[in-house]
C-alpha cells in the first residue's frame, strides 16, 4: 500500500516563492543555495516538499547546474527560448521567405467561434468519454511571455478503447491563423507545442471558398512541411462552422514530456477544468 504523502504547509509554498523572487535569486536559484537561504539546510524534506508542489502547481520550472536550480515560470524567458530553440532556427529561413505579415489585430475574434466548432463538430466523431475545450491563447500569455509555447485553444479528452487496459489521455492543440496570416510561420508554432500535446493543428482561416478549394495547390509548402513534422492541418471558410472545415493534413500522435505537460496544465486552464481532469485519472 503506498502512503500518501503529507500536505505541505502553504507558508512553506509562499516563503519558497518569496525568497526565491526576491534578492539575490531574482526568480532564478541553485537548489543548495535556496534551501540555505529558507533555512532548510538541516531540513532537506521539508525544502524538496515545498519545490514538489511548486512544481506541480506550475509555479516554477527545473534548471540546469550542479545540484539542480530552480526558475520563476513567470519570469522564465530563458525556459521558452531553449524549448523552441531548435524549432526556431530550423523555422527562420522560410519565415524570411514568406514575408511574414505583422499579426493581424482582429485573429483573437475568431478563437471563439473556433472553440465552438471543435466542442460541437470537430470532437465528435472521436467518441471521447470525456473532453474540455478551452481557450488558452491569452492564460499561456500571462506565464510564458511568448507565443510560441502556448496553443490558441486547447482540447483535453480521456477516452477508454475496448481492447487496451488503460485510458488514454489526449492533449490536441489547434493555431487559428486569420486569411493575412496563411503562412509557413502557423506550423512551426503548433510544432512548438508538441512537447506537451499528443497532437497538434494549425487551422488557416480561408473565408473565400475558391481559394479554399484551391488551397493544397497554391500552399505545397505549408503542407509539405506539416508533414515533415507531423502537423495537422485544417481550413476553414467559415470558422464559426464545423461543416467549412476541412482536413488537408492528418497530424501524427506524439509521446509529449511529463513535465511540460503538467507545467501547461498547471497553467493554461482554469481551476475547474484542472479538477475535472485530476477526477479523470482517479
Amino acid at each position: 500500500m503506498i502512503e500518501e504523502a503529507a500536505p505541505v504547509p502553504p507558508d512553506d509554498l509562499q516563503r519558497l516563492m518569496e525568497v526565491l523572487s526576491a534578492p539575490p535569486f531574482d526568480g532564478k536559484a541553485g537548489n543548495k543555495s535556496l534551501r540555505e537561504s529558507l533555512g532548510w539546510e538541516n531540513n532537506p524534506e521539508r525544502y524538496w516538499k515545498a519545490h514538489g508542489r511548486a512544481l506541480d502547481a506550475g509555479k516554477i520550472a527545473l534548471g540546469r547546474g550542479k545540484g539542480g536550480s530552480v526558475r520563476l515560470v513567470a519570469k522564465d524567458e530563458e525556459l521558452e527560448e531553449e524549448a523552441v530553440a531548435e524549432v526556431a532556427a530550423e523555422a527562420a529561413p522560410a519565415l524570411a521567405e514568406a514575408a511574414v505579415p505583422e499579426r493581424a489585430p482582429r485573429e483573437a475574434d475568431l478563437y471563439e467561434g473556433a472553440r465552438n466548432s471543435i466542442e460541437s463538430g470537430w470532437a465528435k466523431p472521436f467518441h471521447f468519454d470525456s473532453f474540455e475545450v478551452a481557450v488558452t491563447a491569452a492564460k499561456g500569455s500571462a506565464k510564458t511571455g511568448g507565443k510560441w509555447t502556448r496553443p490558441d485553444i486547447s482540447l483535453l479528452a480521456i477516452k477508454a478503447f475496448r481492447y487496451l487496459p488503460d485510458r488514454i489521455f489526449e492533449i490536441v492543440t489547434f493555431e487559428v491563423k486569420p486569411a493575412n496570416q496563411i503562412t509557413v510561420e502557423g506550423v512551426f508554432e503548433a510544432l512548438s507545442h508538441s512537447q506537451f500535446a499528443t497532437k497538434a493543428y494549425v487551422v488557416f482561416h480561408v473565408p473565400d471558398p475558391e481559394e479554399d478549394k484551391s488551397f493544397a495547390d497554391n500552399h505545397q509548402r505549408i503542407l509539405e512541411t506539416a508533414r515533415q513534422h507531423g502537423i495537422g492541418v485544417i481550413t476553414a471558410t467559415d470558422i464559426s462552422n464545423y461543416d467549412t472545415w476541412g482536413e488537408i493534413v492528418a497530424p501524427i500522435r506524439s509521446p509529449s514530456d511529463p513535465e511540460q505537460t503538467n507545467r501547461f496544465l498547471a497553467t493554461c486552464f482554469p481551476e475547474e477544468i484542472q479538477e475535472k481532469v485530476i477526477k479523470w485519472h482517479k
